[in-house]
C-alpha cells in the first residue's frame, strides 16, 4: 500500500499534469520556483513540500487543497509501528475488531470526539495534525456535521463506480433508482469496439488549432494518408492522427513510420519540400488517458447532449442534474488530456554524408495552444528560425552549397527552394527571413568575409553583373527570384574594373579638354569683336578696352578672371571619438555607417583609420586574458602593443 508521502506526490503529478503542465520546467516557471522544487516535490523519497509550495500548487492546478493539506499533514507525521498499520494493513483489511476499554476507537470516533481526547494530553500542541490524520483515516466512515473533504477520494471513486449513488454539490445519497452513471459506463465501455467515434471526436476538438499557426505557415490537422499533406514551399505543423502514436526513442512507432513517408513522398511521388514539414504526435501511454477521457465525454454526450435527449430518456431531476454535472466535467478533462497527451514533435533531419531520418522532440513548453508549443520548443533548438543573418546565409553557401556557390552567384529564389526542399539546411519559418537576412548584408561593416554583394543580373558575354549593389557602397536593392548572391570576391574584383574604366575616362576627358584649349587662335570673337594682341578687346566704333589677356612672356594673376578654377575646400577631415566601453560593437557600427562610409563613398579618397586602445586593470589582468590579448593583437599586425606593470 502506498505510504502518504508516495500518495501525495502522485497526487502533485495527476493534478499537474491534468491542469497541462506537461513538464517540470513548465510547472516552475508558473509557481515562480526553480525546477528543482518541482522534482523533489513529486519524489517520494525527498522531504514533504512547504505549505506555501503546496497551497500555490493546488491554487494553480485547480486541485483539492483540503486533500493536499491532509497527505502532506500526514506524510510529515513521525514514522512508527502505527504509521505501518495505518497506511497499509487497516487500509486492506476488510474487518477489523478492535477492543478499548475506556475510549471510543479512533477509526469511528467524531471530530469532536477525536479533538477532546487529544486536547487533554500533555503533548497536546499538535493535537491538530494528529486529528487530521486521524479523520483521514476514515475513509469510508461519515457521519452527519463531519467535513467531507476528508472522504473526497472515497466518494469520488464510488460517484464514478457506483450505481445508486448520487452527489449534488456537497451532498451524497443513495437511492433505489438506477443513477445514469451505470448507463454512461456502459455506453463507454461498448466505445471500445468503436475507436474511429473517439478519433473523430479528438479530431475535432483539435480542429480549432489551424487557427493559432505562431510561427508556422500553415497547421493541418490528422491526415490518414502522406498524399493528403500539400507539397508546398511553406512550413507546415502536422497534427498527426490519433491512430498515430508514439513513444519516446520508439524509431518503429506508427507516428514516426508515417512521419518518415510524408516527409520523402506524397503517395507514389516524391515530396520536394522535405525540410518544410514538422509533426505533432500523441504519446502512446498518455493516449490511454485520452482515449478513456473521451469516450467518457461521448457517453454522456449520448446521455445529456441536449435537453430534448434528457427528456426522451425520461430523466428525473435528480439523475438529469447528474448527467449535466458529469457531461461539463468530461468536457473539460477531454481538453486537458488532449494537451498534455499531444506534445511529441517529430523533425525530418538529415546530413550530407547521411539519409533523412526522424528525431524526436519533446514540446513541453508552456504555452496554451499545440502551434505555439511547438514553434517556441523548435525555435529553442534551432530547427526553426525566424532570423537567419547573413553571416549565417554564407555560411551555409560556403559548407552545404558549396557546388553551386563556386560559380561565383547564387539566385534568391533558387537559394529559397534550397532552403525548402534540403533538411541539412537550417529550416526557414518563411520566405521574409530570406529575404531580411540578404538586406541586412547592408549594415555589416565586414562583409567581404562573411556575407555577399547582389546584383540584379548577369550579362554572360561581358561577365559583368547588372545593376551590382556593394554593401556599404551602395543601397539595398528590391528582393526578387532573379536577384542574384554575388561572391565578395567577384562583385569587388568588377567594382574595381568599373573604377579604373570611370578615371581613365575623366583623364582622357580632361586630356580633350587641354588640348582644345591649347589650339586656340586670336582673332575676331563672336559678334564681330576682335582681340587685340596689345592687351585690349576691340568693339567696332569705340577704342580699346583693357582686359585680362597680356602680352606674351607674361601671365595672368592666378585665381583670377570669370574662367580660372575655383579653389578646393574642404580637403581634409579628423575626427576623435570616445566609445562606450560597455556598448562598443554598437558604437563601432555606427560611426562606420554615419560617419566612415560616407568619407569613403567618393573617389580618390585617401583614408587613414586608426584605432587607439586602453585597458586597465587595477589588480593586474589574468595569464589567459594576457597571452590571448598578445597572441591576437600579434596575429592581426599592430604596429604597437603591449602589457605594462605600472
Amino acid at each position: 500500500m502506498a505510504t502518504p508521502r508516495e500518495q501525495l506526490a502522485d497526487l502533485l503529478r495527476q493534478a499537474r499534469l491534468a491542469a497541462g503542465f506537461s513538464s517540470h520546467a513548465a510547472m516552475a516557471r508558473r509557481l515562480n520556483v526553480s525546477r528543482p522544487v518541482i522534482t523533489r516535490a513529486e519524489n517520494p523519497r525527498e522531504a514533504v513540500p512547504s505549505q506555501a509550495v503546496i497551497t500555490d500548487w493546488a491554487h494553480t492546478t485547480g486541485a483539492d487543497l483540503n486533500q493536499f493539506t491532509d497527505y502532506a499533514n500526514r506524510a510529515r507525521s513521525p514514522r512508527n509501528w502505527f504509521a505501518k498499520w495505518a497506511d497499509d494493513f487497516e487500509q486492506r483489511a476488510t474487518t477489523i475488531r478492535w477492543f478499548e476499554p475506556l475510549l471510543v476507537p479512533g477509526l469511528i470516533q467524531t471530530e469532536s470526539y477525536a479533538r477532546a481526547t487529544f486536547s487533554w494530553k500533555p503533548n497536546s500542541a499538535d493535537a491538530e495534525a494528529k486529528l487530521e490524520e486521524r479523520l483521514a483515516r476514515q475513509l469510508g466512515i461519515a457521519t452527519p456535521g463531519d467535513t467531507i473533504g476528508n472522504f473526497a477520494n472515497a466518494l469520488s471513486l464510488l460517484s464514478d463506480q457506483a450505481t445508486y449513488l448520487y452527489s449534488e454539490g456537497a451532498r451524497y445519497w443513495y437511492s433505489t433508482a438506477a443513477s445514469v452513471q451505470k448507463m454512461a459506463r456502459e455506453h463507454a465501455d461498448r466505445l471500445k469496439d468503436r475507436p474511429e467515434e473517439t478519433w473523430a471526436e479528438i479530431l475535432r476538438r483539435l480542429t480549432p488549432e489551424r487557427s493559432t499557426r505562431a510561427m508556422f505557415t500553415q497547421v493541418q490537422i490528422g491526415p490518414e494518408r502522406s498524399d493528403d499533406i500539400p507539397d508546398e514551399a511553406a512550413v507546415r505543423l502536422v497534427i498527426m492522427h490519433p491512430q498515430f502514436r508514439h513513444a519516446r526513442g520508439d524509431s518503429d512507432s506508427p507516428a514516426g513510420h508515417f512521419a518518415s513517408m510524408a516527409a520523402q513522398g506524397r503517395g507514389t511521388a516524391h515530396r520536394l519540400n522535405r525540410n518544410m514539414l514538422v509533426f505533432l504526435a500523441a504519446d502512446a501511454k498518455r493516449y490511454e488517458e485520452l482515449d478513456d477521457a473521451v469516450r467518457q465525454y461521448l457517453a454522456w454526450m449520448e446521455l445529456a447532449g441536449t435537453e430534448e435527449r434528457i427528456r426522451e430518456l425520461e430523466l428525473p431531476p435528480q439523475q438529469a442534474a447528474q448527467a449535466r454535472k458529469r457531461l461539463a466535467e468530461a468536457k473539460t478533462t477531454v481538453d486537458l488530456r488532449i494537451s498534455a497527451t499531444y506534445h511529441w514533435l517529430l523533425v525530418p533531419v538529415q546530413t550530407t554524408s547521411s539519409p533523412l531520418r526522424i528525431d524526436e522532440l519533446k514540446a513541453d513548453t508552456n504555452k496554451d495552444r499545440l502551434a505555439g508549443r511547438a514553434s517556441e520548443r523548435l525555435k529553442n533548438a534551432d530547427m526553426l528560425r525566424v532570423v537567419q543573418g547573413p553571416q549565417n546565409i554564407r555560411l551555409n553557401l560556403d559548407q552545404h552549397l558549396s557546388s553551386v556557390w563556386s560559380s561565383g552567384h547564387i539566385a534568391v529564389g533558387k537559394l529559397w527552394e534550397y532552403y525548402c526542399q534540403y533538411p541539412y539546411l537550417p529550416r526557414l519559418a518563411e520566405r521574409p527571413v530570406l529575404e531580411n537576412g540578404i538586406l541586412a548584408v547592408f549594415n555589416q561593416a565586414i562583409w567581404d568575409h562573411d556575407g555577399f554583394a547582389v546584383a540584379s543580373g548577369y550579362d554572360e558575354p561581358s561577365g559583368q553583373y547588372l545593376d551590382l549593389r556593394i554593401p556599404n557602397e551602395d543601397l539595398p536593392p528590391q528582393i526578387s527570384d532573379t536577384t542574384l548572391l554575388v561572391c565578395p570576391d567577384r562583385a569587388i574584383a568588377q567594382r574595381e574594373r568599373e573604377r579604373a574604366e570611370q578615371e581613365a575616362a575623366r583623364a582622357a576627358a580632361a586630356a580633350a579638354a587641354a588640348a582644345a584649349a591649347g589650339t586656340g587662335t586670336a582673332g575676331t570673337a563672336s559678334g564681330g569683336t576682335s582681340v587685340d594682341p596689345a592687351g585690349g578687346v576691340s568693339i567696332p566704333g569705340s577704342g580699346s578696352m583693357p582686359g585680362p589677356f597680356t602680352t606674351s612672356g607674361s601671365t595672368p594673376p592666378a585665381n583670377s578672371g570669370p574662367g580660372a578654377p575655383p579653389v578646393p575646400r574642404n580637403t581634409r577631415f579628423f575626427g576623435t571619438v570616445r566609445l562606450d566601453p560597455e556598448r562598443y560593437g554598437r558604437d563601432i557600427n555606427r560611426l562606420y555607417q554615419e560617419v566612415i562610409q560616407h568619407l569613403a563613398a567618393p573617389d580618390g579618397v585617401d583614408l587613414e583609420i586608426t584605432v587607439e586602445i586602453t585597458a586597465s586593470k587595477k589588480d593586474g589582468f589574468p595569464d589567459d586574458k594576457t597571452r590571448i590579448v598578445s597572441e591576437n593583437a600579434r596575429t592581426l599586425k599592430f604596429d604597437q602593443f603591449g602589457f605594462e606593470d605600472h
